[in-house]
């Protein structure tokens, strides 16, 4: 379900009362917006970074020591295993690019 459909829902219609919708959500702290990608819970944001930033002891081989890289297997079979569905990992991944958290690295370090 998207933003505008959450909108029509809660009866605000048209591009100005959206627009003072997003202002007022954001000004709450209730809503993260970049570029365009809005975010509806900040936790939920919070908690995604926490599994990157916080990655357990027992992950020890996942981060490459010298150069700081997590790789795309190791988060998706490691990290997020017990957190995210495998199909909502993609967009996870996109996210984060998107917000400039992570940097895909198509060449072998």
């Amino acid at each position: 379900e998207g933003f505008c459909d959450l909108c029509r829902r809660a009866y605000i219609i048209g591009n100005a009362a959206i627009k003072s919708a997003i202002e007022f959500m954001y000004d709450a702290g209730c809503l993260i917006f970049f570029k365009n990608l809005f975010i509806l819970d900040p936790q939920w944001l919070a908690n995604l970074l926490a599994s990157i930033v916080c990655i357990p002891s027992s992950c020890a081989n996942c981060v490459d020591i010298k150069t700081g890289i997590v790789t795309d297997a190791h988060l998706r079979s490691v990290v997020w295993k017990d957190l995210y569905q495998q199909e909502v990992m993609d967009k996870l991944i996109d996210i984060l690019i998107q917000l400039e958290i992570i940097d895909p690295v198509n060449s072998p370090i």
